[in-house]
């Protein structure tokens, strides 16, 4: 993927699918299904997180952090940063292309062809759920014209589950028709820890996150307070090795 996405300069492993499949990790075998609420401070805000959240438990991106002690390379790799022109192209920015579809009871489930950008053991091949009317990012619809990372982000409302696909292409009704890259499956159930997918998996951007819990919403925003950490991306050059 063209750029890197980072969260908090956290350590990225990974692969396990929202529905409770466990891929293989980095030595071919299995994770085991480990209930994670002990390390994410899962069930409630006795961790000091944030509520109303998309996930219903207690995750890294949830935790108020403000008492934490500043990482001793803190200072040296916000002035590399910006000394590299910054956050991004610029100042700080988030990506406001980006849209998150909630789907209601009912919603179609629909199998998609994966292409090139879908990647084992990272990604779940599962059915999709597609809303009637929506877009992914970057475009007015379903389908990839601006040739970007057009990411489909669908909140399985019902069923408590976030799908996330990068690079979706959906000109028609058919499998065929619906093409698609990596894509990953949370449970909104479920407290995932400090190795959200498993250790050595991606997710559907490669930083190991669900993207749509660390977007701001327009709720959010026009209360003047978003109460999680923020997704953003750097360019592979100005990621730092050894953090």
């Amino acid at each position: 993927m063209r750029t890197l996405a980072l969260l908090m300069l956290m350590a990225m492993t990974g692969c396990s699918g929202g529905g409770g499949t466990h891929h293989g990790g980095e030595d071919g075998g299995t994770e085991p299904e480990v209930d994670a609420g002990a390390d994410a401070g899962a069930g409630g805000t006795d961790g000091g997180c944030a509520e109303g959240q998309l996930f219903e438990r207690c995750h890294p991106w949830t935790t108020d952090v403000s008492r934490l002690t500043k990482h001793s390379e803190s200072d040296a790799i916000i002035n590399a940063l910006s000394g590299a022109d910054g956050w991004g192209s610029g100042n700080f920015r988030t990506d406001r292309s980006l849209v998150v579809l909630n789907g209601p009871a009912g919603m179609p489930f629909r199998a998609f062809t994966p292409i090139s950008d879908f990647y084992s053991p990272d990604c779940d091949n599962v059915p999709m759920p597609v809303p009637t009317t929506g877009a992914i990012e970057g475009d007015p619809g379903f389908a990839c014209t601006s040739d970007g990372d057009c990411h489909l982000l669908v909140v399985d409302v019902p069923g408590k589950r976030l799908y996330e696909m990068w690079r979706a292409h959906i000109t028609g009704t058919s499998t065929a028709q619906f093409r698609g890259g990596c894509a990953a499956v949370w449970d909104l159930t479920r407290a995932y820890g400090s190795t959200p997918r498993g250790r050595g998996c991606s997710s559907a951007d490669g930083a190991g996150f669900p993207i749509a819990a660390m977007l701001a919403n327009a709720d959010e925003v026009y209360s003047g307070e978003v109460r999680h950490a923020l997704r953003f991306t750097l360019p592979n050059e100005r990621i730092r090795d050894g953090i």
